[in-house]
């Protein structure tokens, strides 16, 4: 994948969420719901028929499989699947279908010719990538494997709670992972997860439904997780070379992201109209700015990524380190790769 610098001088069947020693009042509360939508099933059900969640259990890769499908909705063509053409051995009986269905519509692999991994336990990373992917989102160019939990934390899915992905999810876990992105919008659409569904009729809103709980403050806008990532990295540096950190500027990132968007059009500090990138501030209201500058990248998977590439350019590290800047935001939009923006500026003469 081609990189590109520049810079200038003037950026569910089964579920789970964090592992925990007992399920809490939050996880009862997602599995019922996703419970009452058909999405999670249980483990069997009580002397009085209520179902058992086992919320503490580890959730394995065949059970994992089974939540992404459903949250698909595509339940009802799996359970048709030819399961005969199958290849993994390890596969329980009851998950094959979920898995043959997404194994041949290339949703799923296994370890290899024949093994899958149906009991083995689903690690952050593989539970989060299949939300990903359920919510339209593309693998290589939305998000990767390894920073996967910077878009799912960007949508108040994962909210910050997997510090490891390579740690097994609990059932638990994946409820309230699994609730979370019901109501989060697909990728490009202003129709939440839950909603397709509906409109798919894989979920009925009925009584119990409609109780269903809400995360507060679910995001528009993923990027700006990826934003603020650029913004923390980009004060480790500056801190490392003993300068003065960088404040973080609300208006100055509704700049950022119009430049960012713009540059996915346009690669080039000059916007779209003709004009210097600069004129973004004043669009946004930021006027008698002592000083500015912009560093703009394409290409980079991950804010680590960019940051290194921008480091080990001097005229884009000569902006990171510049010692008059006191101001700053970071923008970032994604069409066919990623697109990055850093704006720097001097609030105080």
């Amino acid at each position: 994948m081609r990189k590109t610098l520049i810079c200038v001088t003037v950026l569910l069947a089964i579920l789970f969420p964090v592992a925990s020693m007992a399920a809490t009042d939050e996880q009862v509360k997602a599995a019922d719901a996703l419970h009452a939508f058909g999405l999670f099933q249980g483990v069997g059900t009580d002397v009085y028929g209520k179902p058992i969640y086992n919320l503490d259990g580890k959730l394995t890769r065949s059970e994992g499989v089974a939540m992404f499908v459903r949250l698909l909705g595509e339940e009802a063509n799996a359970l048709r699947e030819d399961v005969s053409a199958l290849p993994f051995k390890d596969v329980p009986s009851w998950a094959k279908p979920y898995v043959a269905f997404a194994y041949r519509n290339g949703l799923v692999k296994g370890f290899s010719a024949d093994v899958f991994g149906g009991h083995n336990e689903m690690t952050a990373a593989q539970y989060l990538t299949l939300i990903a992917r359920a919510l339209g989102y593309r693998d290589g160019v939305d998000f990767t494997y390894e920073n996967v939990w910077y878009l799912t934390d960007g949508l108040r899915i994962s909210d910050g709670r997997f510090d490891d992905l390579k740690d097994a999810l609990t059932r638990g876990d994946v409820t309230e992972v699994s609730l979370r992105a019901l109501y989060a919008n697909e990728r490009d659409a202003e129709i939440t997860l839950l909603e397709q569904l509906v409109r798919k009729g894989a979920v009925k809103l009925d009584g119990a439904g409609q109780e269903l709980p809400q995360p507060e403050d679910p995001a528009k806008n993923p990027a700006e997780v990826f934003a603020k990532k650029v913004f923390e990295l980009t004060n480790k540096e500056r801190t490392a070379a003993g300068l003065a950190p960088l404040a973080w500027n609300d208006k100055l990132f509704e700049a950022a992201q119009i430049r960012a968007n713009e540059i996915t059009k346009q690669f080039s500090h000059t916007r779209p109209n003709g004009s210097g990138y600069h004129t973004a501030l004043s669009d946004v209201g930021i006027t008698g700015s002592a000083m500015s500058g912009e560093n703009i990248a394409a290409g980079q998977r991950t804010p680590e990524e960019v940051i290194n590439g921008w480091m080990d350019s001097p005229g884009h590290k000569a902006n990171i380190l510049r010692d008059g800047f006191d101001g700053f935001a970071a923008g970032v939009a994604y069409t066919d790769k990623y697109y990055w923006v850093q704006l720097f500026i001097k609030e105080s003469w």
